[in-house]
């Protein structure tokens, strides 16, 4: 029994000191201060709160994304998702970029003509104020990182971006 315990003991421990795992909860932690802070830059906007099942997808999403050496969305539905990648940054500010490479894309969205765009669609849906919930996913390979964001409910619905894509204040 003794031996029982040592095990359960020792494998809790290295679970829980794991550096990769540890860089990646600091980092949703950075991820969502980040975008709650570029959400408060919009009206009525709230805050997003981290969801469990959602980071339990995006995590799951990101290392597939780094280990097979793709880049796409996932197939699952009901939520919505951005994906980043970036390689030879100093570790520590993945999310920091990563929402703020998304967010860059407001300056190509027209809030005279509210519509999906590829060119803004990261921005509208790290914005996007029917979306409450979030999850992320880092990934890190060398000196690459991919960051998955999943939001729900998902944003982008045609016919609704007048009423979820805020101005600024």
């Amino acid at each position: 029994m003794f031996v029982e315990v040592v095990v359960v003991a020792l494998t809790v421990s290295i679970v829980y000191t794991n550096p990769i795992v540890e860089r990646a909860v600091d980092q949703s932690k950075i991820c969502l201060a980040e975008h709650n802070r570029l959400r408060a830059l919009h009206l009525n906007t709230p805050n997003l709160v981290l969801d469990s099942a959602l980071t339990a997808s995006a995590q799951k999403w990101a290392d597939y994304l780094q280990n097979s050496n793709t880049f796409v969305h996932s197939k699952a539905k009901g939520y919505g998702e951005n994906l980043y990648y970036s390689s030879g940054y100093p570790a520590g500010s993945d999310c920091v970029r990563a929402s703020n490479s998304w967010y860059s894309e407001i300056k190509s969205y027209s809030y005279n003509n509210p519509t999906f765009s590829s060119r803004t669609g990261h921005f509208t849906q790290l914005v996007w104020k029917s979306s409450t919930k979030v999850g992320f996913g880092i990934s890190f390979k060398g000196s690459s990182v991919i960051v998955v964001a999943q939001y729900s409910p998902a944003g982008n619905v045609l016919s609704q971006f007048k009423q979820n894509v805020m101005p600024k204040k």
